[in-house]
């Protein structure tokens, strides 16, 4: 989302909307009041997640957050003006080679980081195996509803009057400096920080139980048909 809304804010006109963001995407990154909300729960979500991992270090935190959005930032300007005409969110379709190394680069990252762990942070078997089972749970359901519908064109039209009903690169920057707001200001306050991990945790899976089971009654729904 946030590829699709830097592509998007590179544009000055909107004749090649389709080109930059999907249209399945489209409700996700209009700029209304609950996909504001949902993107400032996860922005605080993610600041206090990340300062538990930092163990509340101040210099840490600071480093780190700050250390990503330079990258961010770089490359975002290289992507802009360097590569302005190939920056679409077209150009992460992976083709066969590609898909193969993202596979082994995961593949790789999940055995260094299992290896490496320290071992009393190792979950147990049940955990591990309860984990592998909702992937597969989840990839299955993923194989049977299939790609999303085709787009249709008449979904950017509506949008192409109106740019800033979607969010912007500005959005993101805003975003993002409230992450690093947030995440300085849980360093000083442990308890309050894990009080909104735990409270944050409670909805996200709340809201997972939800979304996997509407996508179980849509695969059952749709295993006739095919």
């Amino acid at each position: 989302m946030v590829f699709e809304i830097f592509s998007l804010s590179s544009i000055k006109n909107l004749e090649n909307f389709e080109k930059q963001i999907l249209s399945s995407h489209m409700v996700l990154i209009q700029r209304n009041k609950r996909n504001l909300a949902s993107a400032i729960f996860l922005t605080v979500f993610g600041a206090s997640i990340s300062t538990i991992n930092f163990n509340f270090s101040f210099i840490t935190v600071t480093v780190t957050i700050l250390g990503s959005l330079l990258i961010v930032f770089v490359f975002y300007r290289l992507s802009s003006f360097v590569a302005k005409n190939s920056f679409s969110v077209r150009s992460l379709v992976l083709g066969h080679l590609g898909f193969v190394i993202v596979t082994v680069y995961l593949i790789a990252l999940y055995i260094f980081s299992y290896i490496f762990i320290l071992p009393e942070n190792i979950p147990s078997l049940v955990t591990q195996l309860i984990t592998l089972m909702l992937y597969g749970f989840i990839g299955l359901l993923l194989y049977i509803l299939g790609p999303s519908d085709s787009e249709e064109k008449g979904h950017y039209e509506i949008y192409q009057e109106n740019k800033e009903a979607m969010f912007s690169a500005k959005d993101i920057w805003f975003l993002y400096s409230l992450f690093f707001l947030f995440a300085l200001i849980f360093c000083f306050t442990p308890t309050l920080c894990i009080i909104i991990v735990t409270c944050c945790l409670f909805i996200i899976i709340g809201a997972g139980i939800v979304l996997i089971s509407i996508a179980t009654v849509k695969s059952l729904v749709k295993i006739p048909k095919n």
